[in-house]
């Protein structure tokens, strides 16, 4: 069987993830702040049926080695270890997960997996870690492992055999205002934003023409959107000099997905270009000199 190396340990380094979690309650004794579990990658390999190269309805199977390890003076109570992903299925946790952590105390873990059909998986993937400790809700952490993902390299299938996860997200205006001021003019523009694929959450909305100050107004961001869903979004803006303003720039999406932060930069233009879509949702900015 082909083998693909998944996780690079070199030299004894490995990938790590710190969770951190809120201060202790103070009447709880022998509590301490501070990080509450590392979870460390170490290892990991996956393989391919022979003579699969490039084929996308292969199937894929793999295993990571990861090593959790309690950094408080108390035991902490694991709750799960699994590794998600849309078209990939955990097979097994090995030793049996959920046994309590004691202070101090490391344990390794051996996570195997399967990718039934290599075109249904699409990435990254988040290795995820929930555990109790003080009595408190349920506290969790997410690792997203995906190609081009740092720390951790993720090679699950063949190169380009997969889909990896993008924002797919489309804006308009739907509204605003604008005055003119001495040289110059002030406004509000009110956009939809609408998310077309995979959930996600909208961190924030911002814009990029020179010329012009923005200013975020609301609502608020880091709302979750599932499929089809909208949300409104308004920008105030600042002209001082009308001179100064060119109908040019960005306006930049930031979202998480996966547990994976992105940046969605869609290139504003009042000119028409052959064969090049014009985005139109902030030519009430471009044009309130006019």
């Amino acid at each position: 069987m082909a083998v693909l190396l998944a996780v690079v340990l070199l030299g004894g380094i490995a990938s790590a993830a710190v969770v951190d979690e809120p201060a202790p309650d103070p009447v709880v004794p022998g509590a301490a702040s501070g990080p509450a579990l590392a979870v460390e990658l170490v290892s990991g390999d996956t393989g391919l049926p022979d003579g699969a190269e490039t084929g996308v309805a292969v199937e894929a199977s793999g295993e990571l080695g990861v090593v959790v390890t309690n950094l408080r003076p108390a035991r902490v109570r694991l709750g799960s270890l699994t590794l998600v992903a849309p078209g990939l299925r955990v097979l097994s946790v090995q030793p049996g997960f959920g046994r309590p952590l004691g202070a101090g105390e490391s344990r390794d873990y051996r996570l195997s997996y399967a990718v039934p059909v290599c075109a249904a998986l699409q990435l990254p993937a988040a290795l995820r870690l929930s555990y109790l400790q003080d009595g408190r809700p349920a506290q969790s952490v997410s690792l997203p492992l995906g190609p081009g993902l740092q720390p951790v390299p993720f090679a699950l299938c063949p190169e380009g055999a997969t889909r990896e996860v993008r924002p797919d997200l489309a804006v308009r205006t739907i509204g605003g205002t604008d005055t003119r001021r001495g040289d110059g003019v002030r406004g509000t523009v009110a956009l939809e934003v609408r998310n077309a694929d995979a959930p996600l959450q909208l961190l924030s909305v911002t814009a990029e023409v020179p010329g012009v100050r923005f200013t975020d107004r609301g609502p608020a961001n880091g709302i979750t959107l599932g499929t089809d869903d909208r949300v409104e979004v308004r920008l105030g803006f600042e002209v001082d000099d009308c001179a100064l303003l060119r109908r040019t720039g960005r306006l930049v999406l930031t979202v998480r997905q996966d547990g994976v932060v992105r940046e969605l930069a869609l290139t504003l233009t009042t000119e028409t270009e052959a064969g090049v879509i014009r985005q139109l949702a902030l030519d009430r900015v471009l044009e309130s000199c006019s």
